[in-house]
């Protein structure tokens, strides 16, 4: 994104709100993936698709077929409370979030210099079926 840095990437970002429509999706790097921009994309109807920070805790609550898993991103109210409602096996009903589908994908590169480096990445999206 290009603009004034006094926002920060999140403010531009939410610049972007107002052009969102129902089925759009919304790609955007790790420093994005705050719940409220998150909430305030899948609010539009567009859905996200955002590459998380390595230390966004998302645990998985339904394994899918094509290795991705769905998850619960609670929201300011709960956050506390998450790890406690994870590790009890559910997330109370009226827990205000988002689900979302998390996809860990590791990247095998070859440098110029011949080495080969692999990292990994954590995707969070809004599109929960494995096969769209």
């Amino acid at each position: 994104m290009f603009g004034p840095r006094t926002g920060g990437e999140v403010g531009q970002a939410r610049r972007l709100l107002p052009s969102l429509a129902p089925g759009m999706l919304l790609p955007a790097d790790r420093g994005h993936d705050s719940y409220a921009l998150m909430r305030e994309v899948a609010d539009t109807g567009a859905h996200l698709l955002f590459r998380s920070r390595a230390r966004h805790w998302v645990p998985v609550l339904q394994a899918l077929p094509d290795g991705s898993g769905i998850c619960f991103l609670p929201g300011p109210e709960h956050s506390t409370r998450y790890r406690q409602w994870a590790r009890r096996g559910g997330i109370p009903p009226q827990a205000d979030g988002l689900l979302a589908r998390v996809i860990e994908v590791t990247l095998t590169t070859d440098t110029a210099g011949g080495d080969t480096r692999t990292s990994c990445m954590r995707l969070l999206t809004t599109l929960l079926d494995a096969h769209r």
